[in-house]
């Protein structure tokens, strides 16, 4: 997500569909595995964000409200979808066999719900705007602007496992966190 990209000069934004919960019968897995499936997981998304900053960037700056909003949504589309594959290839991959391992698994499904839950009301403001051009793009900024991002090393602290620290620093040292944790 572009809150890692704090000199990026347009916002971002990201939405839509449901993540589906664990099974019963999950495989444990090494924790250091886990993480690496979990960061490998976050490439799907990243890839996402940086074909899509090229048309955001350039629909902002042509400066025409319709166009920027156009591609706000087209974005949030498709990174919607990878949301929804970030959702299973984290349920393929499995749970920690760490203390707490089944709701630290959890609490990666629960990022992607409450990002996808804030992203699509995100979506829903800014089809509704009724601006038009310069007025509009102000519009659509102020909605991406006023989004709050989900961060997954409060999620995983929550869970109250002995072993999230250790998860969270594992997510530090694999080099997804700055995608994941807001920071």
């Amino acid at each position: 997500m572009l809150r890692r990209l704090s000199a990026s000069i347009i916002p971002i934004v990201i939405l839509t569909a449901s993540a589906c919960g664990g099974g019963e019968d999950v495989e444990k897995v090494d924790a250091d595995d886990w993480v690496a499936d979990i960061c490998d997981a976050v490439d799907d998304l990243n890839e996402v964000e940086n074909a899509g900053m090229a048309d955001l960037e350039e629909a902002y700056y042509e400066e025409d409200g319709d166009l920027y909003r156009d591609a706000v949504i087209k974005y949030t589309r498709d990174y919607g979808k990878a949301l929804d594959r970030f959702a299973r290839d984290a349920e393929d991959a499995g749970e920690p066999d760490v203390e707490g391992g089944e709701e630290i698994a959890a609490a990666v499904q629960d990022y992607v719900k409450k990002e996808q839950r804030a992203f699509e009301r995100v979506s829903r403001e800014v089809k509704a705007l009724k601006q038009t051009g310069d007025d509009l793009t102000e519009a659509v900024d102020a909605v991406v602007w006023d989004v709050e991002f989900t961060d997954l090393s409060e999620l995983i602290d929550d869970t109250d496992s002995r072993d999230a620290e250790d998860i969270i620093d594992l997510l530090y040292d694999e080099g997804c966190s700055d995608f994941l944790f807001d920071e």
